[in-house]
């Protein structure tokens, strides 16, 4: 690269996308580097730090670094970012450097500017030994929209530029036509609304996306809920009468999953879940049910991992709870919610307010990894949706908009896997096609056909032996095109090619 002097200002900003297949030595390199290595530098690399006998390959951000130990925000590397595109940013201003993976702060570090104008580039890093000025190019893979600004890019415009929802991720701005969506129980659409129950007593109701949707690497999902028809006969509420509020819920148990009403909030016993709710009763020991709530107006999060999950606010289930929330109003109210995952700092944030304007989170909760918290499918996917329920107090819950975004998930297509494991045939095909592989063991699989926009338009089990194997595609309701299939077991993918339908 040309010499990029960043030295006199006061604030900039770098972002990029890597897609890191290894290194042609263990040691490691830089994605992006200006500099040396023995007399400062500026970028981010992923290299082992030798010099103090740390033989693990460690991300480095810094903007006055020095070898590999020294002025520096550093993170572990985590292998499943291996042929996967991941997007680094470093954001500096008031003499700070702040460190972003896929949109999400890591980490922060006081530190002025400082690099030598010797050498700069992409996938390459120089240092000084013994005597004698080396460089090196280990980086095997792909290095893309790499954009410096003159200015420091805001949480919100990092995570703007790291954005990767691709088709994956999904957007209704209203409920009139959802086809990918199940409604359970109660759970009914109502003019370009979901309704989740009415305002009547022992109800409860489910919102479900149909299939999987990754949620491992991160997302974010926003949406905007209201209550009405609050009604309560029977016990003096502190705030509002009306119940029992609602919860967005991840779980890998069922589509069709749907918990107890009343206090359960429509999620409680529900396996292998996570439930954020947005409780207005308080069921506690003056209740029949007691579930422990602090009050009739707060949120909490909870989960007993793969176990059957409970509302009760009483360990192992409850996460986080906090009370200093607005007022959830049983009147119209429109409520803006917004829920981040981070997995890379392991934690879940949630905001509310009555404008889209959403400011600092209400509540954030530490210690979260949905990869050994839940059992997800293939490591990675669950489905996600929304709960409620009324119990002798009721209202009316309403989902009236909902999006979801993950966080640098693609579907790759590139011959990185088993490519030439079996063979299909015909191809093109037109009514069906049949897939021929081999299975070094056999057992219980996968099969996935993806459309050009990734969407997953086909997920059957596979039941193979040892040895040869051939499985059926019905292509007589595909339309014309190119489409992309993955036969996986034990996470492996034995079998993954092309396939075109005429």
């Amino acid at each position: 690269l040309p010499p990029i002097d960043l030295r006199n200002l006061k604030e900039f900003s770098i972002t990029m996308w890597v897609k890191e297949e290894g290194f042609s030595n263990e040691y490691g390199d830089a994605y992006l580097f200006f500099g040396h290595d023995e007399r400062n530098w500026l970028g981010i690399q992923n290299h082992y730090d030798q010099y103090r006998g740390i033989y693990q390959l460690l991300l480095q951000f810094a903007v006055s670094g020095y070898r590999h130990g020294t002025n520096l925000i550093i993170k572990p590397f985590e292998l499943s970012y291996r042929n996967r595109w991941v997007c680094y940013a470093m954001v500096y201003k008031n003499e700070t450097l702040y460190a972003y993976i896929n949109g999400l702060l890591i980490d922060s570090l006081k530190s002025k500017v400082n690099y030598s104008m010797e050498y700069f580039g992409l996938g390459r890093h120089w240092w000084l030994y013994e005597g004698e000025e080396r460089t090196s190019a280990r980086f095997t893979g792909s290095i893309d929209e790499v954009k410096i600004y003159k200015k420091a890019l805001s949480e919100q415009e990092v995570r703007d530029e790291c954005l990767s929802c691709g088709t994956i991720g999904f957007e209704y701005k209203g409920f009139a036509n959802a086809p990918n969506l199940e409604l359970i129980g109660n759970g009914k659409i109502f003019k370009d609304v979901v309704r989740l129950t009415s305002s009547v007593e022992n109800q409860s109701g489910a919102l479900w996306t149909k299939s999987y949707v990754p949620v491992s690497y991160g997302f974010e999902t926003n949406f905007k809920f209201r209550f009405s028809n609050g009604v309560n006969n029977r016990h003096e509420e502190t705030h509002f009468p009306g119940a029992d509020g609602i919860a967005f819920v991840i779980q890998n148990s069922s589509n069709a999953a749907i918990g107890s009403n009343g206090g359960g909030i429509g999620y409680d016993g529900i396996p292998n879940s996570i439930a954020i709710e947005f409780d207005t009763y308080a069921n506690d020991s003056a209740q029949i049910e007691n579930y422990f709530d602090p009050n009739d107006n707060h949120i909490a999060v909870l989960s007993d991992g793969i176990n059957a999950n409970s509302s009760k606010h009483i360990q192992p289930y409850l996460r986080g709870v906090t009370t200093n929330v607005l007022p959830l109003k049983t009147d119209g109210t429109v409520f803006y919610s917004k829920v981040v995952y981070n997995s890379n700092n392991k934690t879940v944030s949630i905001w509310l307010d009555t404008t889209e304007q959403l400011g600092n989170p209400v509540l954030t909760v530490y210690n979260i990894d949905l990869t050994t918290l839940l059992s997800l499918d293939y490591g990675e996917r669950a489905y996600i949706g929304f709960t409620s329920a009324t119990g002798n107090a009721y209202e009316t819950h309403e989902i009236l908009s909902w999006s979801f975004c993950p966080y640098a998930y693609f579907l790759s297509v590139e011959p990185q896997y088993s490519t030439n494991n079996g063979n299909i045939s015909p191809n093109p095909a037109s009514v069906s096609a049949k897939i021929q592989f081999e299975s070094d063991r056999g057992g219980v699989g996968e099969l996935r056909v993806y459309d050009v926009f990734a969407r997953e338009i086909i997920s059957k089990k596979v039941i193979a032996s040892a040895g040869s194997n051939e499985i059926e595609i019905d292509c007589s309701n595909l339309n014309s095109g190119v489409y992309f299939y993955k036969i996986i077991f034990d996470d492996q993918i034995l079998n993954a090619k092309f396939l075109i339908v005429k």
